[in-house]
C-alpha cells in the first residue's frame, strides 16, 4: 500500500517515509515493554510506576502516529483534487 501511495503521490514521499520510518522504533518499544511486563509478571520487578509511564507514553505516541497517518492518507487520497478531477 505504501509503495502504491508513493507512486501515485511522489510529492508526499518524504512524509510517507518519515511515518513508515517510525514503525521499527515503535515496535522496538513494544517489544521492550512486553519483555519488562513478562519479567514483572514472573516476580522480577521492574519499577511498576515507570513501566506504566513507559506504556502510557508509547500509547500516546501510537495514537499520534495513527492520527498523522490518517491525516496524510486523507490529504493525498481525498482532499488532493487536481485540475484533471
Amino acid at each position: 500500500m505504501v509503495e502504491e501511495l508513493e507512486r501515485r503521490h511522489p510529492e508526499q514521499t518524504r512524509a510517507i517515509e518519515e511515518l513508515v520510518g517510525e514503525h521499527p522504533e515503535m515496535l522496538g518499544h513494544v517489544r521492550c515493554i512486553l519483555g519488562d511486563t513478562l519479567a514483572y509478571s514472573e516476580g522480577l520487578a521492574p519499577a511498576e510506576p515507570e513501566l506504566r509511564r513507559r506504556l502510557n507514553r508509547l500509547l500516546e505516541r501510537l495514537e499520534r502516529h495513527e492520527r498523522e497517518e490518517t491525516h496524510l492518507m486523507q490529504r493525498v487520497e481525498y482532499l488532493d483534487v487536481g485540475v484533471g478531477d
